[in-house]
């Protein structure tokens, strides 16, 4: 139980959201693919790049949070990640046509 608290805590994809986000300013390079298959806990790190990869790495996030949750399965994060992608302006999530222009940016080109 402790380990689990302690995750939730930590919000490992989040931290990794971050993490590559930082790296993107300092280099340039990104993995969108993957970043686009995190889930709901990296919005907020990932409402900070820039187009293309912003619209490509928040298309399925999105798609995934368009429904509100029931009740029963409300969590933290996925509200967090609403809120953040209220905040940002019409046409900043894409689809992908968007991945392609992202394409630049990544290594691997595959759904897991």
């Amino acid at each position: 139980m402790l380990m689990l608290l302690g995750l939730a805590v930590l919000d490992p994809e989040g931290y990794a959201a971050d993490r590559n986000a930082l790296r993107y300013e300092k280099t340039g390079k990104i993995d969108a693919w993957y970043l686009r298959a995190l889930s709901a806990d990296a919005t907020p790190a990932l409402t900070r790049l820039p187009d293309p990869v912003r619209r490509c790495t928040l298309s399925w996030i999105a798609q995934d949070l368009k429904e509100p949750d029931p009740w029963y399965a409300w969590n933290l994060g996925r509200q967090q990640a609403r809120e953040a992608l209220k905040k940002l302006p019409a046409g900043a999530i894409g689809n992908q046509s968007d991945c392609r222009a992202a394409d630049a940016y990544d290594l691997p080109k595959k759904r897991r």
